[in-house]
């Protein structure tokens, strides 16, 4: 503790203001509480505080002492003082690990909840969407303003299920597909939904290739690494910027 403090052993001895100097001083008022217990029913003392060493370096001290009385009424202490930095840097340590499976957990539990709507909700708009097909292939063209209005049923049930399409592959709920898809097409459509995710903060701009032929992949799959860079770059970009 000498040399944390930068003090002689003299010095440490005759002035524990020395010690208090050393401490921060939001700590502080913790501290005295502490010892004011002790010497009220002179118990022993044991409290860990932070301090600054002289080179600015921030430790952990763990004080052990028992305060007695002497003839003339004044209370000593007798005790030693003793160094846990590494192991209260180890404890934040698994603190912060407990906290980080800790919204793992929850981001996965979300993750499960979202699979389990959008499955039900796919089959309801599956259903929808057949139900519509049928309408139109019934009507005839006597009904011109019907089938219009049956067949935007439709497209909106279609674009629907896209959305649920994605949230299957957020929660990796979604069987692999692999299919030959336009790689332009599926930026567009997801589009709306990664400026959502990055947020206003961020201007959003797509940049799209006309030579770009189509590709065989799984689209829940580039989805998701779509959706993984635009998160990435979000949070890149804290004070805003352009994606």
């Amino acid at each position: 503790i000498v040399d944390l403090m930068g003090i002689s052993s003299a010095e440490a001895m005759a002035d524990v203001e020395v010690l208090f100097q050393r401490i921060p001083s939001d700590a502080i008022p913790a501290m005295e509480q502490s010892l004011r217990r002790s010497q009220e029913s002179l118990s022993p003392w044991l409290h860990e505080f932070p301090i600054r060493t002289t080179t600015g370096e921030a430790k952990w001290l763990r004080g052990h002492s028992v305060p007695h009385r002497e003839k003339d009424g004044a209370t000593c202490w007798t005790g030693v003082l003793e160094d846990i930095t590494a192991p209260k840097q180890a404890e934040e340590a698994l603190r912060a690990a407990q906290d980080q499976v800790r919204q793992m957990q929850k981001m996965e539990a979300v993750g499960r909840l979202a699979g389990g709507i959008a499955h039900d909700f796919n089959n309801l708009l599956a259903a929808i969407m057949s139900q519509s097909e049928l309408v139109l292939m019934n009507l005839t063209d006597r009904d011109p303003r019907l089938r219009s209005d049956v067949e935007e049923i439709n497209k909106m049930a279609r674009r629907g299920a896209a959305l649920t399409r994605q949230l299957l592959a957020i929660s990796r709920r979604q069987p692999l597909h692999i299919q030959v898809l336009n790689l332009n097409r599926l930026v567009t459509d997801m589009a709306p939904m990664l400026q959502r995710v990055i947020g206003e903060h961020i201007e959003f701009v797509v940049h799209q290739d006309p030579t770009v032929s189509h590709i065989t992949a799984d689209p829940g799959q580039l989805e998701q690494v779509l959706l993984n860079l635009a998160i990435n770059a979000r949070d890149a970009m804290p004070q805003g910027g352009r994606l």
